[in-house]
């Protein structure tokens, strides 16, 4: 059963659904307000944690400005290292994709 998904919750947001919650994110974000049943859902985000942690060994170094550093395979003798930032050109470039290798380069 998938962690994510509420059976209860619905599949969308209605245009009016989505207009409530960014009122309701603003509200709480740049005008103070609180949020009900705080504990409840620090306590589910905590529950929800310790399940991913079960699966995922590294969740402690997830985040949104992870960094990869890329070696060459082979006697490159540190030549052609690359720090990418994101996954998707990272995985590109690991897999030999020949848009985005040209003589063992990236092209830009």
């Amino acid at each position: 059963m998938d962690i994510d998904k509420d059976l209860e919750a619905p599949l969308y947001l209605t245009p009016e659904g989505w207009s409530l919650f960014l009122q309701r994110y603003y509200q709480v974000v740049h005008e103070g307000a609180e949020l009900r049943h705080l504990d409840t859902q620090v306590q589910r985000c905590e529950d929800i944690l310790q399940q991913l942690q079960a699966v995922v060994p590294q969740i402690d170094m997830e985040g949104d400005r992870n960094i990869w550093i890329v070696k060459p395979g082979a006697k490159s003798r540190g030549r052609g290292i690359m720090c990418m930032d994101h996954l998707e050109e990272m995985l590109k470039l690991v897999n030999g994709n020949p848009v985005v290798m040209k003589d063992g380069n990236p092209s830009p």
